[in-house]
């Protein structure tokens, strides 16, 4: 608990990490480890006594274009998230190391909207590299009483000119752009000092989905601006939409599944 009375509950993600070995012992049952019993006691204090809560973990359970995730532990915290959204104030994964997002939607994402978001999962770009990306970090501006996210500030390096770098003995870190003025350019869909709710989430996601220029951005954003810039198209692309409401195992696959059908 931080000072400010903000829980911080940090979940070991190794427990549906595909490539531990480990996580098969008793995968056919519910919860072996304990682990989201364990959580769900902590929600339930925390809901009782109306303090807010964030979600720390490493290996993202969807919202990507791939995961590597057990299915029954992500569709167990689907339901986590859907029924403790308005204690979970935010959830963050890293793993993929670049800059991704996904939506919970209510009653497993049956019904896909904006009165039916739950909440929204960050997936966060990573200062170390990867193959086609940049580095990247980011900060938050956050509701000092709600501790709900107003913004996510994002700078990156152009690993291009590590050479440079080298030279000049530090890395150039150059602001790459705000969540909020980015993906609500015009500012229709939130008030000011309004957080980002996952109805303000799933309305950028509509945008990916239907306005090409904003799905390129989202994209370009992806791999923190690395160049040369890649347009997805086909299967790639549905990888991408699917991944943006997609936030199991579960529900990724089907939503694949209605992308070829």
């Amino acid at each position: 608990v931080t000072p400010e009375g903000l829980i911080i509950i940090s979940l070991n993600s190794d427990v549906w990490y595909y490539f531990n070995l480990y996580a098969y012992i008793g995968g056919n049952s519910i919860d072996p480890t304990g682990m989201f019993s364990t959580l769900i006691d902590y929600l339930l204090d925390a809901e009782e006594k109306n303090q807010a809560v964030w979600l720390i973990q490493h290996v993202n359970v969807g919202g990507s274009t791939d995961y590597e995730a057990l299915p029954a532990a992500t569709d167990l915290y689907y339901q986590i998230i859907d029924r403790f959204n308005n204690t979970i104030r935010a959830t963050f994964f890293g793993h993929t190391h670049s800059d991704e997002l996904g939506v919970f939607y209510a009653n497993n994402g049956t019904v896909q909207n904006a009165q039916t978001a739950a909440s929204v999962a960050y997936i966060m770009p990573s200062v170390t590299t990867y193959t086609n990306l940049n580095a990247g970090f980011r900060y938050y501006l956050v509701d000092p009483e709600s501790f709900d996210i107003l913004d996510s500030i994002n700078y990156y390096a152009n690993v291009s000119n590590t050479n440079q770098w080298a030279k000049n003995g530090d890395v150039t870190w150059e602001f790459e752009y705000s969540a909020r003025d980015t993906y609500d350019p015009e500012h229709k869909l939130l008030a000011e000092n309004e957080p980002l709710s996952a109805a303000f989430w799933h309305q950028v996601t509509e945008q990916i989905y239907t306005n090409q220029t904003m799905f390129e951005t989202y994209t370009d954003l992806r791999t923190k601006k690395f160049r040369p810039f890649t347009l997805e198209t086909g299967a790639k692309k549905n990888l991408t939409l699917c991944g943006l409401r997609s936030m199991s195992v579960p529900l990724f696959e089907q939503c694949l599944g209605s992308m070829a059908s």
